[in-house]
């Protein structure tokens, strides 16, 4: 079979004129390149239209602060009018409250160890905002806030520590005979 009659147009045309698919016993498509062309244009004119926002606002009120704020104000989006519906500014805002340092933190620490922050700045108040090892201030410490420590096995929080202190537990499998052990180990190599 060398030729084959186009569905749309009705013309008998050579294979060559007919796009490849695969899936037809033919291996053709049952419209030739011809007839599909409009087709095609047309298609790709919707997915155009579908995926692109015709009319971008020129101004806009933020729904947080009710401000009229210019377009240029919001960060844009793929639906509705393309602008988010809060200004980039109040955007900032709401980030900051939710995921800034101590929102992170907050939730970091109520997820692992059942605390606010609340809660840590009390125990840091208890400890004289000190390392409850070392004594190292919280101010020195490379994050400006200790680490809370706690059991691994029962979970229970024991303490707050710098990054040092911390690891160092860790690392001994908070095995107080292998922490003393370390300790006998230094005091026998320490010049005096």
């Amino acid at each position: 079979m060398t030729s084959k009659v186009c569905k749309t147009c009705g013309v008998e045309k050579s294979l060559e004129e007919f796009i490849i698919a695969p899936t037809n016993l033919d291996g053709r498509r049952g419209t030739c390149k011809e007839c599909e062309k409009p087709k095609s244009r047309i298609r790709y004119q919707r997915r155009r239209e579908r995926f692109q926002v015709t009319a971008r606002a020129t101004s806009k009120v933020c729904r947080m602060c009710e401000q009229l704020k210019l377009a240029s104000d919001f960060y844009r989006q793929n639906h509705g009018d393309g602008l988010q519906p809060v200004c980039k500014v109040c955007y900032c805002i709401k980030r900051r409250q939710s995921y800034g340092s101590r929102g992170m933190r907050n939730t970091h620490y109520k997820t692992t160890y059942g605390l606010t922050v609340d809660d840590y700045d009390v125990m840091c108040a208890r400890q004289g905002g000190c390392c409850a090892i070392c004594g190292t201030p919280e101010s020195s410490s490379k994050y400006g806030y200790f680490h809370v420590d706690h059991d691994h096995k029962t979970g229970a929080v024991r303490a707050l520590l710098c990054r040092c202190c911390n690891v160092v537990l860790g690392f001994m499998d908070e095995d107080p005979e292998r922490l003393e052990a370390a300790a006998r180990y230094l005091r026998a190599f320490k010049k005096e």
